[in-house]
């Protein structure tokens, strides 16, 4: 513990994070490990999260918050992957609008020659 209080906590005091310390001691265990997950991507956060769990001692299942925490950080996953998806298929819709809308001005192109050497 003199390890926490003398390196642990001075970083968690100095380090700015979006998510105040006092909205963590309201989350459920549940909410928290999931906290956990979602914010994997943030070093001073997670150290925060974690010294919340460890402050409520045993009462987390540690097995439980593992699997909330990995559940949250696949779903985060799988939301940038379809966000990519959305992207790349508006793309591919954008650039066939243009394809389309450059064969329709050819044939116009094309119909209106073939009308004006028919003399309409």
């Amino acid at each position: 513990m003199t390890i926490c209080k003398y390196i642990i906590i001075p970083i968690l005091l100095m380090s700015g994070c979006v998510m105040p310390i006092k909205k963590l001691s309201s989350l459920s265990n549940d909410d928290l490990c999931i906290t956990l997950g979602e914010k994997n991507n943030n070093g001073p956060m997670v150290l925060k999260i974690t010294k919340e769990i460890e402050d409520r001692g045993g009462v987390i299942n540690k097995e439980r918050c593992y699997i909330l925490s990995m559940d949250a950080i696949g779903k985060r996953k799988s939301y940038d992957k379809k966000d990519k998806e959305r992207e790349r298929m508006l793309n591919v819709n954008i650039d066939q609008h243009i394809r389309d809308a450059a064969i329709i001005k050819k044939y116009g192109e094309i119909i209106k020659e073939h009308n004006e050497s028919l003399g309409l």
